[in-house]
């Protein structure tokens, strides 16, 4: 509901008989041309000493009056429902910060704001009234027209704070001005999102999460729904009474999906930006957020690789990284009852092959009974080796005699001789000896 303009006027001669007249006239108007042919049409049906009568200032009518060529506050009020200021047409000062708002009523135009020594942020003229912004804190305000005069430092009767608009009452001239209280009209506003949980922005202000539902004013809204790793929606809509407002978003996704292979083989480590992923090719990487990305793969065996991606919005890449390998690979030949050494690390039995990283290493390969057999060998990066080593038996002999001679000579359980015997080429090593003669008892004993 606009602000209305009630004049009350009168006129007569007082006690002599003469023609009296008293008219009231409401008048709702946007603008001052319009109020003005008003009142002459008033004037011009009255009698002709209105001219004269119209000087004098009505100092009878309820309300507020002002002399002619002056300016006067009827009233200062905060409006507590009134959101213009924080959420439908916000301004900042110079600080960032948010201001309050002074709805100063008149329908006149022309009007020049001081605002002390906070000064005015801005002031826009709209229908009936101003609208004056103010920084938090202001205390005066001073309003200069050049017919209607000067309202000087009026020191607000309240605190101005942020975001808050306050409602002050003009009069001037010989009109008694009553501004009728406005009545905020409003009704629901309800969003909704796919995913939930995004954003809600309206005129720029953030207003909470999805779902969202809130009363506002009417009037016109632009609003902006985001989410992170989804594209935002915008858009403007219409509020007014009856007719509530109800978004249902779809947001679509700003991401992709990226399937990872390594080669030769896999199981190397994912970094993705510098981050490690917790995976290992192969892997499927889900919500990706679109644009290039660093993806980095690292292996036991292999060479780190770094590779370039761009993810476009529900895109699904895949990509296969060959990587560079970082070892050689050597194989020694042993027999099974041999025993396998690499820098002294036991490998196993018999012949074995594995990988390693390039540098010098001692290889050795020992058995029983005989001396090792070694190798130094210098890998580099991509060699095959294979490396045959035979240990060197190590032997001595052993000469059994017996009395009486003529024993057969048993060792391990195998016959080797008869005494008086020199077994040569024996490994060194423990032995069971055992002599045998017809007739005699066998006689057993463990040599070195």
């Amino acid at each position: 509901m606009r602000p209305g303009i009630t004049i009350t006027y009168g006129f007569g001669n007082g006690n002599r008989g003469g023609r009296s007249s008293r008219a009231q006239v409401d008048i709702i108007s946007n603008n001052s041309n319009a109020l003005h042919k008003h009142i002459s049409r008033i004037f011009a049906s009255t009698m002709p000493m209105l001219r004269l009568l119209l000087i004098i200032p009505a100092l009878f009518l309820a309300g507020f009056h002002v002399a002619a060529q002056g300016l006067s506050a009827a009233s200062f009020t905060l409006l507590t429902d009134d959101m213009t200021a924080r959420t439908i047409a916000p301004e900042r000062d110079a600080n960032g910060e948010l201001t309050a708002m002074i709805r100063v009523v008149s329908t006149a135009s022309g009007f020049e704001f001081e605002g002390g020594s906070l000064g005015i942020v801005k002031a826009d003229q709209k229908a009936g009234e101003w609208w004056v912004y103010v920084p938090a804190g202001a205390r005066t305000l001073t309003i200069r027209h050049p017919q209607l005069g000067v309202l000087r430092k009026y020191a607000y009767p309240v605190a101005i704070t942020a975001g808050s608009v306050y409602e002050l009452q003009l009069v001037h001239g010989e009109l008694e001005v009553i501004i009728k209280e406005r009545q905020i009209l409003t009704e629901f506003v309800i969003i909704t999102s796919d995913p939930p949980g995004a954003d809600v922005y309206l005129n720029n202000e953030p207003m909470g999460k999805t779902r969202f539902e809130a009363e506002n004013p009417e009037g016109r809204y632009e609003w902006r729904v985001e989410h992170e790793k989804y594209l935002p929606q915008a858009g403007v809509f219409e509020l007014k009474v009856g007719e509530k407002v109800r978004l249902d978003i779809k947001l679509e996704p700003n991401f992709g999906t990226l399937k990872l292979s390594s080669q030769p083989e896999q199981g190397a480590a994912i970094s993705v930006n510098g981050f490690s992923a917790g995976k290992q090719t192969p892997a499927s990487l889900e919500e990706v957020p679109t644009g290039e990305h660093s993806i980095t793969l690292t292996h036991e065996w292999y060479e780190t690789t770094t590779q370039k991606v761009t993810i476009a919005a529900g895109e699904t890449k895949e990509l296969a990284v060959t990587m560079q390998p970082n070892f050689a690979e050597l194989t020694v030949e042993a027999k099974s009852d041999e025993e396998v050494f690499v820098n002294d690390s036991r490998k196993g039995m018999g012949t074995w092959t594995g990988r390693l990283s390039p540098g010098v290493y001692r290889i050795e390969v020992r058995k029983a009974s005989h001396k090792p057999a070694t190798k130094q060998i210098t890998l580099s990066r991509g060699d095959r080796e294979r490396v045959g080593l035979a240990p060197e038996s190590i032997l001595s002999n052993l000469k059994v005699t017996s009395d009486p001679s003529d024993a057969e000579i048993y060792l391990n359980g195998q016959k080797v001789g008869i005494t008086p015997e020199i077994i040569r080429d024996l490994l060194v090593g423990e032995y069971e000896l055992e002599l045998r003669k017809e007739g005699y008892g066998t006689s057993k004993q463990t040599v070195k």
